[in-house]
């Protein structure tokens, strides 16, 4: 019999270790990279993924005429937060518009997430020059 070559990974995700009585309902993580040469390092990203939940993941190959290997031994991580969307700053007023040194300003403007409808008024308190 002669060597045969990876041809597809499936790789899953759960919540829970994953083994072969669950791999089959196992989140599907997506497409994954098409398989190099043995002992290379791949990677994929997964999204969907809830913040601060743990998820186990684990993989199987097939070969090029569909046989198919053991599941692999489970790798886990905690998903983190995603950055937050940009923030849009407008209504800027600084008042007075001159001032002198220790002397008060108000100065007040308005923020928004990138696609909320939602402006928040923020003012500093006792800004001082």
């Amino acid at each position: 019999m002669g060597i045969r070559t990876v041809d597809h990974y499936d790789v899953r995700y759960n919540t829970i270790l994953i083994d072969s009585s669950n791999f089959p309902n196992s989140t599907n993580a997506g497409t994954p990279p098409t398989p190099e040469i043995a002992g290379s390092s791949q990677e994929m990203k997964v999204a969907g993924l809830t913040p601060g939940l743990e998820y186990f993941f684990a993989v199987q190959s097939y070969d090029e005429v569909g046989n198919i290997s053991s599941i692999s031994k489970n790798s886990s991580a905690i998903a983190y937060q995603v950055p937050l969307p940009d923030l849009i700053v407008s209504r800027v007023s600084v008042s007075p518009n001159v001032a002198t040194p220790g002397q008060s300003i108000h100065f007040s403007f308005t923020v928004k997430m990138s696609g909320n409808q939602t402006w928040c008024p923020i003012s500093p308190r006792n800004p001082t020059i």
